[in-house]
This record gives structure tokens, sequence and C-alpha cells, in this order.
């Protein structure tokens, strides 16, 4: 039944490459929409890009990962690790799905 869910939410965004997990690709997509200005690639550093700040990830990132993904991010696991790259955000939201 998750991976029906997860198939749902998946359903309207275009895979962006066949070689990427399709997870990775919902991020990267997710991440344009926030900052169309961004040039996103699985390992772009968020902050220090300069297409990311505090507000951005608070206000926009991390409620669109809850709600895309399905997931509760609790505050202890606000760290570095977790979202300085597309792909470690990637991770993390592979561990909270257990995928």
């Amino acid at each position: 039944m998750q991976d029906q869910k997860m198939t749902q939410l998946h359903q309207h965004i275009p895979q962006i490459d066949p070689n990427v997990p399709l997870e990775l690709n919902t991020i990267l997509h997710l991440l344009s929409e926030i900052q169309p200005l961004g040039s996103w690639e699985a390992d772009t550093l968020l902050f220090e890009s300069g297409y990311m700040d505090s507000i951005l990830i608070f206000d926009k990132l991390l409620p669109a990962l809850e709600n895309r993904f399905a997931i509760e991010i609790t505050p202890w696991e606000l760290v570095p690790e977790h979202f300085d790259t597309p792909n470690a955000i990637y991770r993390y939201v592979k561990g909270k799905k257990g995928l």
C-alpha cells in the first residue's frame, strides 16, 4: 500500500534521468520548483551554491518534502548531513521511508 501511495505521488513528475532513482529525480524537480534559478544536480551544495537559504529550506523545502513523500521531519533531524545536497536529502528520505 505504501508503494502505491509513493507511485501516486510521483505520477505527475516527469522522469529527469532514467539512470537516477525516481525519488532523487523528484527531489531535483522539487528544488527546481522552489528555486528555478538553481542548476540542480545530485551533488549540488544547497547553501554553498547560493541557491538556497534557511528561509527557503524552512518555508518551502521541508513542508514540500513532508507533503510529497508523506514523512514527518522532526527538529532533531535537521542536521547538515541530511540537507546539504539533493543526494543527501534522497538518502534521508529513503531512510525515513524504509526504502
